[in-house]
Protein backbone atom coordinates (compact mmCIF):
# COMPACT_ATOMS: atom_id res chain seq x y z
CA UNK A 1 0.00 0.00 0.00
CA UNK A 2 1.25 3.27 -1.16
CA UNK A 3 0.29 6.49 1.19
CA UNK A 4 0.45 9.71 -0.19
CA UNK A 5 1.74 11.77 -2.90
CA UNK A 6 -0.35 14.22 -5.21
CA UNK A 7 -4.10 13.47 -5.68
CA UNK A 8 -5.49 11.56 -8.54
CA UNK A 9 -9.18 12.61 -9.97
CA UNK A 10 -11.84 11.53 -7.63
CA UNK A 11 -14.79 9.10 -8.91
CA UNK A 12 -18.20 8.31 -7.07
CA UNK A 13 -17.96 4.73 -7.48
CA UNK A 14 -21.00 4.18 -4.95
CA UNK A 15 -23.17 5.10 -7.25
CA UNK A 16 -23.05 1.99 -9.28
CA UNK A 17 -26.41 0.53 -10.47
CA UNK A 18 -24.85 -2.89 -12.10
CA UNK A 19 -26.68 -1.34 -15.57
CA UNK A 20 -23.81 -3.77 -16.66
CA UNK A 21 -23.70 -6.67 -14.63
CA UNK A 22 -22.55 -10.37 -16.18
CA UNK A 23 -21.57 -8.17 -19.32
CA UNK A 24 -17.70 -8.52 -20.21
CA UNK A 25 -16.17 -5.03 -20.42
CA UNK A 26 -14.07 -4.40 -23.59
CA UNK A 27 -12.60 -0.88 -25.45
CA UNK A 28 -14.76 -0.59 -28.20
CA UNK A 29 -18.21 -1.72 -29.45
CA UNK A 30 -16.46 -2.86 -32.62
CA UNK A 31 -14.23 -4.88 -30.74
CA UNK A 32 -16.47 -6.72 -28.55
CA UNK A 33 -18.14 -7.54 -31.88
CA UNK A 34 -14.96 -8.75 -33.42
CA UNK A 35 -14.30 -10.56 -30.16
CA UNK A 36 -17.82 -12.83 -31.00
CA UNK A 37 -17.01 -13.38 -33.94
CA UNK A 38 -13.64 -15.28 -32.95
CA UNK A 39 -15.12 -16.64 -29.65
CA UNK A 40 -17.87 -18.60 -31.96
CA UNK A 41 -15.88 -18.39 -35.24
CA UNK A 42 -18.20 -17.46 -37.43
CA UNK A 43 -17.74 -17.28 -40.77
CA UNK A 44 -20.56 -15.59 -42.31
CA UNK A 45 -23.35 -13.53 -41.10
CA UNK A 46 -26.95 -11.76 -42.40
CA UNK A 47 -26.14 -7.95 -42.07
CA UNK A 48 -28.40 -5.58 -42.65
CA UNK A 49 -27.84 -3.09 -45.55
CA UNK A 50 -28.31 0.15 -42.82
CA UNK A 51 -25.78 -0.21 -40.33
CA UNK A 52 -22.75 1.66 -39.24
CA UNK A 53 -19.46 1.32 -41.10
CA UNK A 54 -17.67 0.84 -37.79
CA UNK A 55 -19.43 -2.71 -37.93
CA UNK A 56 -18.69 -3.18 -41.45
CA UNK A 57 -15.26 -2.68 -40.73
CA UNK A 58 -15.00 -4.67 -37.84
CA UNK A 59 -16.48 -7.75 -40.19
CA UNK A 60 -13.67 -7.07 -43.11
CA UNK A 61 -11.07 -7.81 -40.30
CA UNK A 62 -12.55 -10.74 -38.63
CA UNK A 63 -12.72 -12.26 -42.75
CA UNK A 64 -16.35 -12.63 -42.51
CA UNK A 65 -18.52 -13.27 -45.68
CA UNK A 66 -21.40 -10.70 -45.48
CA UNK A 67 -24.98 -11.42 -46.61
CA UNK A 68 -26.85 -8.41 -47.03
CA UNK A 69 -30.34 -7.91 -46.37
CA UNK A 70 -32.98 -4.98 -46.60
CA UNK A 71 -35.49 -3.56 -43.64
CA UNK A 72 -38.86 -2.00 -44.18
CA UNK A 73 -40.09 1.60 -43.36
CA UNK A 74 -40.76 0.18 -39.68
CA UNK A 75 -37.03 -0.80 -39.56
CA UNK A 76 -37.74 -4.48 -39.48
CA UNK A 77 -36.24 -7.25 -41.58
CA UNK A 78 -38.00 -7.15 -44.89
CA UNK A 79 -38.37 -10.45 -46.24
CA UNK A 80 -37.93 -13.55 -43.84
CA UNK A 81 -34.01 -15.56 -43.39
CA UNK A 82 -34.73 -19.58 -43.58
CA UNK A 83 -31.06 -20.47 -43.07
CA UNK A 84 -30.71 -21.15 -39.19
CA UNK A 85 -26.92 -21.89 -40.05
CA UNK A 86 -26.22 -18.60 -40.52
CA UNK A 87 -26.31 -16.16 -37.55
CA UNK A 88 -28.23 -13.07 -38.19
CA UNK A 89 -27.23 -9.56 -36.81
CA UNK A 90 -30.08 -6.98 -36.35
CA UNK A 91 -29.57 -3.20 -35.29
CA UNK A 92 -31.92 -2.17 -31.65
CA UNK A 93 -32.73 0.98 -34.00
CA UNK A 94 -32.21 4.20 -32.22
CA UNK A 95 -32.93 2.03 -28.89
CA UNK A 96 -36.46 2.05 -29.61
CA UNK A 97 -36.90 -1.71 -31.18
CA UNK A 98 -36.76 -3.80 -27.84
CA UNK A 99 -39.92 -5.91 -28.59
CA UNK A 100 -39.07 -6.29 -32.00
CA UNK A 101 -35.84 -7.90 -30.78
CA UNK A 102 -37.28 -10.23 -28.40
CA UNK A 103 -39.68 -11.57 -31.43
CA UNK A 104 -36.64 -12.07 -33.45
CA UNK A 105 -35.02 -14.08 -30.72
CA UNK A 106 -37.57 -16.30 -30.54
CA UNK A 107 -37.80 -16.77 -34.20
CA UNK A 108 -33.83 -16.93 -34.95
CA UNK A 109 -31.59 -19.07 -32.77
CA UNK A 110 -28.56 -17.92 -33.93
CA UNK A 111 -29.55 -13.89 -33.57
CA UNK A 112 -26.79 -11.42 -33.23
CA UNK A 113 -28.41 -8.14 -31.24
CA UNK A 114 -26.23 -4.74 -31.83
CA UNK A 115 -27.31 -2.80 -29.06
CA UNK A 116 -24.75 0.16 -30.05
CA UNK A 117 -27.82 2.43 -29.71
CA UNK A 118 -29.70 1.23 -26.56
CA UNK A 119 -27.37 1.18 -23.91
CA UNK A 120 -30.20 -0.15 -21.10
CA UNK A 121 -31.90 -2.60 -22.70
CA UNK A 122 -30.95 -5.51 -21.19
CA UNK A 123 -29.64 -8.59 -23.12
CA UNK A 124 -31.75 -11.59 -23.58
CA UNK A 125 -31.35 -15.02 -22.04
CA UNK A 126 -28.73 -16.40 -24.77
CA UNK A 127 -28.83 -13.66 -26.83
CA UNK A 128 -24.72 -12.33 -28.12
CA UNK A 129 -25.09 -8.81 -27.76
CA UNK A 130 -22.54 -6.03 -27.96
CA UNK A 131 -22.86 -2.27 -27.09
CA UNK A 132 -21.32 0.83 -27.36
CA UNK A 133 -21.64 3.24 -24.26
CA UNK A 134 -20.10 6.12 -25.62
CA UNK A 135 -23.12 7.15 -27.23
CA UNK A 136 -24.69 7.30 -24.66
CA UNK A 137 -22.48 8.90 -22.23
CA UNK A 138 -18.77 11.30 -22.22
CA UNK A 139 -16.71 8.52 -21.83
CA UNK A 140 -13.60 7.91 -24.08
CA UNK A 141 -13.67 3.85 -25.02
CA UNK A 142 -15.58 0.85 -24.23
CA UNK A 143 -17.79 -1.60 -25.33
CA UNK A 144 -19.75 -4.23 -23.49
CA UNK A 145 -20.59 -7.88 -24.79
CA UNK A 146 -23.22 -9.82 -23.65
CA UNK A 147 -24.57 -13.66 -24.00
CA UNK A 148 -21.42 -15.12 -25.19
CA UNK A 149 -19.50 -17.60 -23.22
CA UNK A 150 -15.74 -18.53 -22.50
CA UNK A 151 -14.26 -15.85 -24.45
CA UNK A 152 -11.05 -15.53 -22.80
CA UNK A 153 -11.44 -12.21 -20.96
CA UNK A 154 -8.81 -12.80 -18.71
CA UNK A 155 -6.46 -13.19 -21.19
CA UNK A 156 -7.08 -10.20 -23.24
CA UNK A 157 -4.44 -7.00 -22.24
CA UNK A 158 -6.26 -3.68 -20.79
CA UNK A 159 -6.36 -1.09 -22.56
CA UNK A 160 -5.04 2.43 -21.35
CA UNK A 161 -7.46 5.60 -22.39
CA UNK A 162 -5.56 8.81 -21.05
CA UNK A 163 -4.44 9.64 -24.55
CA UNK A 164 -8.81 9.29 -25.93
CA UNK A 165 -9.51 12.51 -23.54
CA UNK A 166 -8.48 15.60 -25.09
CA UNK A 167 -11.97 15.85 -26.72
CA UNK A 168 -13.60 15.48 -23.39
CA UNK A 169 -11.52 17.75 -21.82
CA UNK A 170 -11.27 20.37 -24.46
CA UNK A 171 -15.28 20.54 -24.59
CA UNK A 172 -14.96 21.40 -20.56
CA UNK A 173 -12.31 23.67 -20.79
CA UNK A 174 -13.25 25.43 -24.31
CA UNK A 175 -16.15 24.22 -26.72
CA UNK A 176 -17.46 21.46 -28.72
CA UNK A 177 -16.18 22.84 -31.92
CA UNK A 178 -12.46 23.27 -29.98
CA UNK A 179 -12.52 19.29 -29.27
CA UNK A 180 -14.40 18.16 -32.40
CA UNK A 181 -11.07 17.27 -34.32
CA UNK A 182 -9.89 15.70 -31.38
CA UNK A 183 -13.12 13.58 -31.33
CA UNK A 184 -12.57 12.60 -34.93
CA UNK A 185 -9.53 10.91 -34.83
CA UNK A 186 -10.38 9.12 -31.53
CA UNK A 187 -12.93 7.84 -33.54
CA UNK A 188 -10.33 6.78 -35.95
CA UNK A 189 -7.67 5.68 -33.31
CA UNK A 190 -10.08 3.03 -31.93
CA UNK A 191 -11.11 1.96 -35.17
CA UNK A 192 -7.09 0.70 -35.16
CA UNK A 193 -7.10 -0.76 -31.61
CA UNK A 194 -7.02 -3.97 -31.05
CA UNK A 195 -9.14 -6.13 -28.92
CA UNK A 196 -8.40 -5.47 -24.95
CA UNK A 197 -9.84 -4.89 -21.96
CA UNK A 198 -11.87 -1.78 -20.86
CA UNK A 199 -9.53 0.82 -19.39
CA UNK A 200 -9.19 1.52 -15.67
CA UNK A 201 -10.42 4.72 -16.60
CA UNK A 202 -13.45 4.51 -18.59
CA UNK A 203 -14.50 1.69 -15.83
CA UNK A 204 -14.25 4.08 -13.11
CA UNK A 205 -16.04 6.91 -15.31
CA UNK A 206 -18.91 4.53 -16.63
CA UNK A 207 -19.39 3.22 -12.63
CA UNK A 208 -19.50 7.22 -11.28
CA UNK A 209 -22.81 8.06 -13.55
CA UNK A 210 -25.84 8.03 -12.36
CA UNK A 211 -27.37 5.97 -14.58
CA UNK A 212 -30.97 5.97 -12.63
CA UNK A 213 -30.86 9.61 -13.86
CA UNK A 214 -29.74 9.22 -17.37
CA UNK A 215 -32.22 6.44 -17.85
CA UNK A 216 -35.09 8.72 -16.32
CA UNK A 217 -34.25 12.28 -18.64
CA UNK A 218 -33.91 10.27 -21.49
CA UNK A 219 -36.94 8.80 -21.32
CA UNK A 220 -39.15 12.04 -20.20
CA UNK A 221 -37.50 13.86 -23.42
CA UNK A 222 -38.04 11.11 -26.01
CA UNK A 223 -42.12 10.90 -23.88
CA UNK A 224 -41.68 15.39 -24.59
CA UNK A 225 -40.97 15.31 -28.36
CA UNK A 226 -43.36 11.96 -29.07
CA UNK A 227 -46.61 13.36 -27.61
CA UNK A 228 -46.50 16.40 -30.00
CA UNK A 229 -44.44 14.67 -32.96
CA UNK A 230 -46.08 11.18 -33.33
CA UNK A 231 -48.96 12.39 -35.43
CA UNK A 232 -46.74 13.85 -38.31
CA UNK A 233 -43.78 10.95 -38.03
CA UNK A 234 -43.92 8.07 -40.55
CA UNK A 235 -41.84 6.14 -38.37
CA UNK A 236 -44.46 3.85 -36.04
CA UNK A 237 -43.11 3.62 -32.94
CA UNK A 238 -44.36 1.03 -30.23
CA UNK A 239 -41.87 1.83 -27.35
CA UNK A 240 -41.39 -1.34 -24.60
CA UNK A 241 -41.92 0.82 -21.29
CA UNK A 242 -38.00 -0.63 -20.34
CA UNK A 243 -36.49 0.95 -23.27
CA UNK A 244 -34.22 4.33 -23.01
CA UNK A 245 -34.00 5.60 -26.47
CA UNK A 246 -30.43 7.02 -28.27
CA UNK A 247 -32.60 9.91 -29.80
CA UNK A 248 -35.84 10.48 -31.05
CA UNK A 249 -36.06 9.36 -34.65
CA UNK A 250 -38.40 11.68 -36.57
CA UNK A 251 -39.09 10.51 -39.98
CA UNK A 252 -40.16 13.19 -42.05
CA UNK A 253 -40.22 11.88 -46.10
CA UNK A 254 -38.94 14.16 -48.74
CA UNK A 255 -38.02 16.81 -45.98
CA UNK A 256 -35.83 15.48 -43.58
CA UNK A 257 -32.64 17.19 -45.27
CA UNK A 258 -33.78 20.68 -45.26
CA UNK A 259 -35.01 19.91 -41.65
CA UNK A 260 -31.53 18.97 -40.50
CA UNK A 261 -29.87 22.24 -42.08
CA UNK A 262 -32.61 23.92 -40.56
CA UNK A 263 -32.46 22.55 -36.68
CA UNK A 264 -28.67 22.93 -37.49
CA UNK A 265 -28.92 26.46 -38.72
CA UNK A 266 -31.09 26.59 -34.74
CA UNK A 267 -28.24 25.40 -32.67
CA UNK A 268 -29.71 21.85 -32.50
CA UNK A 269 -27.20 19.49 -33.68
CA UNK A 270 -28.96 16.48 -35.37
CA UNK A 271 -26.48 13.75 -36.32
CA UNK A 272 -26.97 11.52 -39.71
CA UNK A 273 -27.27 8.05 -39.79
CA UNK A 274 -25.70 6.69 -41.51
CA UNK A 275 -24.32 8.18 -44.77
CA UNK A 276 -21.44 5.61 -45.40
CA UNK A 277 -24.84 3.31 -47.12
CA UNK A 278 -25.57 6.48 -49.87
CA UNK A 279 -22.00 4.86 -51.71
CA UNK A 280 -23.82 0.98 -51.77
CA UNK A 281 -25.11 0.60 -55.18
CA UNK A 282 -27.22 -2.31 -54.56
CA UNK A 283 -29.24 -0.30 -51.67
CA UNK A 284 -32.82 -0.10 -52.43
CA UNK A 285 -35.69 2.16 -50.52
CA UNK A 286 -36.16 2.67 -47.96
CA UNK A 287 -32.69 2.24 -46.79
CA UNK A 288 -31.08 5.21 -48.68
CA UNK A 289 -34.22 7.24 -47.53
CA UNK A 290 -33.89 6.68 -44.18
CA UNK A 291 -30.14 8.75 -44.21
CA UNK A 292 -31.93 11.69 -45.91
CA UNK A 293 -35.37 11.97 -44.36
CA UNK A 294 -34.85 10.43 -40.44
CA UNK A 295 -33.99 13.25 -38.50
CA UNK A 296 -32.00 12.11 -35.18
CA UNK A 297 -33.23 14.53 -32.32
CA UNK A 298 -31.46 14.57 -29.29
CA UNK A 299 -33.07 13.77 -25.85
CA UNK A 300 -30.24 12.97 -23.94
CA UNK A 301 -29.44 13.47 -20.05
CA UNK A 302 -28.11 16.98 -20.61
CA UNK A 303 -31.33 18.44 -21.92
CA UNK A 304 -34.64 19.10 -19.78
CA UNK A 305 -38.46 19.85 -20.66
CA UNK A 306 -36.83 23.33 -21.35
CA UNK A 307 -34.51 22.16 -24.24
CA UNK A 308 -37.85 20.21 -25.58
CA UNK A 309 -40.16 22.96 -25.99
CA UNK A 310 -37.65 25.02 -27.62
CA UNK A 311 -37.04 22.03 -30.39
CA UNK A 312 -41.14 21.52 -30.71
CA UNK A 313 -41.27 25.23 -31.03
CA UNK A 314 -38.65 25.43 -33.87
CA UNK A 315 -40.49 22.64 -35.52
CA UNK A 316 -43.66 24.90 -35.43
CA UNK A 317 -42.08 27.69 -36.75
CA UNK A 318 -40.36 25.38 -39.75
CA UNK A 319 -44.26 25.70 -40.67
CA UNK A 320 -44.50 22.41 -43.10
CA UNK A 321 -44.72 20.15 -40.41
CA UNK A 322 -47.82 22.17 -38.46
Amino acid sequence: MKIGGYFELEFNSKLRENCFKNMAPLNSGRNSLRLLIRTKSLKKIYVPHFICSSVLEALEKEDVTMIKYHIDENLEIRQDIYNDDIPILYVNYFGIKDIYVKHLSSKYPNLIVDNSQALYSKPLNGVSTFYSPRKFLGIPDGGFLAGCKNIGLEKLEQDVSMHRMSHLLKRIELSPIEGYNDYRLNNLELGRTDIKRMSKLTGLMINSINHNRVVYKRKANFNSLHNELESFNSLVISLHETSVPMVYPFYIKGQGRALKDYLIKNSIFVATYWPNIMNETTIELPEKVFVDDIVSIPIDQRYSEKEMTKIIQLLKIYGSIY
